[in-house]
């Protein structure tokens, strides 16, 4: 009777450890499972986080970019001079006119033209001369020209500044363009002012209480009195 007790005590006892065992190693590779999901969960969501950051970076960058764009646009736009990027075959890559009625077309009828394709061959023949000048110097250069805008002559004067590219080879020029047609005509102004006045006749310039503000060559001969005496 013992000895059957005992070996169906022994067989539970078995069957107890296999038990035991089998649940160790279920929950075992349970933790396994678990652990690995839970490693992949953690990694995800450092995936996650760091896509968020660089996201947010990037539209950083692309509100910085943007801004920074729209104070250039700003900038180019509040300048009164014509602006043009030429590259190193002569065509058009940037116009800027704050009054395109100074242009010969429309800026954007410009892009992508030769300029030997709009402007008058004499002036096309002294930019071909400018574009050699630059290449050559790599120095800036100055012209000044005259167009028909319009129908009226206008007088322009030209800056013309040397494009490099990346490793300091000529890629071509920018020429900032102002028209000096109202300059031109006031310098004109005073040189023939300034002729008629030293006119053999005696002249004064006074001002609307008769103070006397100048006095030619010729008034002091006729009178003896140096101008510096009567000035004032």
């Amino acid at each position: 009777m013992r000895s059957v007790v005992g070996e169906e005590t022994s067989v539970a006892l078995a069957d107890w450890k296999n038990g035991t065992w089998a649940s160790s190693v279920g929950l075992f590779l349970v933790a396994v499972v678990g652990l690995f999901f839970l490693k992949q969960f953690y990694r995800r969501v450092a995936v996650e986080q760091e896509l968020i950051v660089e996201n947010r970076e990037r539209k950083a960058l692309q509100q910085s970019a943007q801004i920074n764009e729209a104070r250039l646009q700003a900038l180019v736009d509040s300048i009164p001079d014509l602006i043009f990027v030429i590259d190193k075959s002569g065509h058009f890559e940037f116009v800027h006119a704050a009054d395109e009625s100074q242009l010969l077309l429309p800026a954007k009828e410009l892009l992508g033209l030769h300029y030997d394709d709009v402007l008058p061959k004499e002036l096309s023949y002294k930019f071909d001369g400018i574009k050699s000048e630059v290449a050559a110097s790599q120095t800036n250069q100055t012209l000044e020209y005259q167009l028909f805008v319009e129908g009226e002559a206008r007088d322009f004067e030209a800056r013309i500044s040397v494009m490099s590219g990346d490793r300091g080879q000529y890629n071509g020029f920018l020429a900032v363009v102002r028209d000096v047609t109202e300059s031109k005509m006031q310098e004109a102004e005073l040189r023939i002012a300034s002729t008629a006045f030293e006119t053999h006749l005696g002249i004064l310039i006074t001002d609307e209480t008769g103070r006397i503000l100048r006095a030619n060559k010729a008034f002091s001969q006729i009178t003896g009195y140096p101008e510096h005496e009567v000035v004032g």
